[in-house]
């Protein structure tokens, strides 16, 4: 029998899991809400979020198992920036709290290194929503778990902690707490002692065996107890392997909850104002991210205050007419800032038709099309992009990427495995102690999945497009 592999994606709106055989089958896929702390945005109660997690991989080793095919290991892919404190027996001390949360003051953290040497050295913007600014802002409940003796967990070494595995960190998800060196792939001691931390769990590699399958999350799960726990990694770097994104050259457009523009590069690049930078999940290469943040989540919230139901309704509509030259320009950052009065995010000139439903929706597809230039444009400054790819939820939505594509105005590959997440850690944990490049692109190889090239449309009014485009970018500042 082909050997299995069980893989969780730990989302922010989602938690999925799916069971892979080694020719890159895909079994079984399940998936659910995953829980928000009631009241709380960006907070997820840790043991709930685990509790649903073991049932959604319950339902999807009952599928797999209707088929004949058992789990030999599980591994997962997780959200980054998401924090917990554990205590000494790995159970939560404090909520997990997620990149969704209210930043906080970045002065404690920027009165020890500046915003430019922060950078440099992590990788990361110099936004007060990782880690290493809460703890050093002080912000409850982490701050006080960690005074108490608490060790502080990505939410996917969490996960793995309570399904039996040690404390220990994947460099992928440790990057994102903001204590980590990117470059040496290793905590950074000035950051810990900003941080208030005197010690953080071990590094390892993906793709690295670090446990067995503990009794009781093994009967949760309708799994044997002892099966092997594997390292897995971020979901934005595990997608970018599981969506065939082996060299650099290529790029994937990650379609989600966020958004994001993703391409490998094989060394750190030294650009005073590089895009994210972080470690990838396939040895001796880095990720570098153009982030555009809320995506479905901002078509999920836009459609009904547009009257038009859901974000399907909101696509399917803007398909139906393309912004022309004296549309509105639309903001997405302002609208969602202001969201119960949208007008505030369309500069108007003076006779400009108030645009119907149909009409906003197409502004907003457009807009996240920018987006996504904007974010291509930020990768492209450290590594040059030759072709596309997409993956993710969004690419469910063939009239949506077809409406995303034409703005790029780039053809785009379809791989058609929106759950790249999935397979990439699946990828890893067939590895077992990693994968690199030369390893091949599997998705390309092993799935009978058809790939989808997307071409943009013929646009006659493409020079109109450019200067929306300068003029949306001078918008957004």
């Amino acid at each position: 029998m082909l050997e299995s592999v069980a893989s969780l994606d730990l989302g922010s709106t989602w938690i999925k899991a799916a069971v892979y055989t080694a020719d890159g089958q895909r079994r079984a896929l399940a998936r659910r809400p995953a829980n928000g702390h009631e009241g709380q945005i960006g907070r997820f109660d840790a043991e709930g979020y685990l509790a649903v997690a073991l049932e959604v991989l319950r339902e999807a080793v009952g599928i797999a198992g209707a088929s004949g095919f058992g789990p030999d290991k599980v591994v997962c892919a997780s959200q980054r920036a998401t924090a917990v404190v554990v205590d000494g027996q790995g159970a939560a001390m404090t909520p997990a709290v997620s990149w969704m949360a209210p930043m906080v003051d970045g002065a404690a953290v920027f009165r020890g290194l500046e915003a430019g040497a922060f950078t440099a050295l992590t990788g990361l913007p110099g936004w007060p929503m990782f880690p290493v600014f809460r703890l050093a802002a002080g912000e409850e409940p982490l701050r006080g778990a960690v005074d108490r003796g608490g060790t502080l967990l990505s939410l996917g070494d969490f996960v793995l902690g309570r399904l039996g595995a040690p404390p220990v960190s994947e460099a992928s998800l440790a990057a994102a707490t903001g204590l980590l060196d990117g470059r040496r792939k290793c905590w950074d001691p000035g950051l810990l002692r900003i941080a208030g931390l005197d010690r953080m769990p071990p590094l390892v590699r993906p793709g690295t065996p670090v446990g067995a399958l503990a009794a009781a999350p093994a009967a949760a799960a309708g799994l044997p107890p002892g099966i092997l726990l594997v390292a897995g990694g971020s979901d934005q770097a595990c997608a970018l392997l599981g969506s065939g994104v082996a060299w650099p050259g290529e790029a994937l457009l990650s379609l989600g909850t966020a958004a994001a523009v993703l391409a490998p590069v094989q060394g750190w690049p030294t650009k005073p104002r590089a895009p994210i930078v972080l470690p990838h999940v396939v040895d001796d290469q880095w990720v570098a991210e153009g982030f555009v943040g809320a995506f479905g989540a901002a078509l999920d919230r836009i459609a009904p205050a547009l009257g038009l139901g859901t974000a399907s309704g909101l696509v399917a509509a803007a398909a139906t007419r393309p912004p022309v030259e004296r549309s509105p320009l639309f903001l997405l950052d302002r609208w969602l800032a202001t969201p119960t009065v949208p007008e505030l995010a369309l500069a108007r000139e003076p006779g400009d038709p108030e645009p119907d439903p149909a009409g906003l929706a197409a502004l907003v597809v457009e807009a996240l099309g920018f987006e996504l230039v904007l974010a291509l444009e930020s990768v492209e400054s450290v590594v040059r992009v030759d072709r596309l790819r997409v993956a993710g939820g969004g690419t469910r939505s063939r009239p949506l990427v077809q409406g995303l594509v034409d703005v790029l105005e780039r053809p785009a590959l379809d791989s058609g495995e929106p759950e790249a997440a999935l397979w990439g850690a699946s990828r890893l944990a067939f590895a077992d102690e990693g994968t690199s490049a030369d390893e091949g692109t599997s998705v390309d190889e092993g799935t009978s999945v058809d790939h989808v090239r997307i071409v943009p449309r013929p646009a006659p009014w493409r020079n109109t497009r450019l200067s929306r485009y300068r003029a949306w970018k001078e918008m957004k500042g």
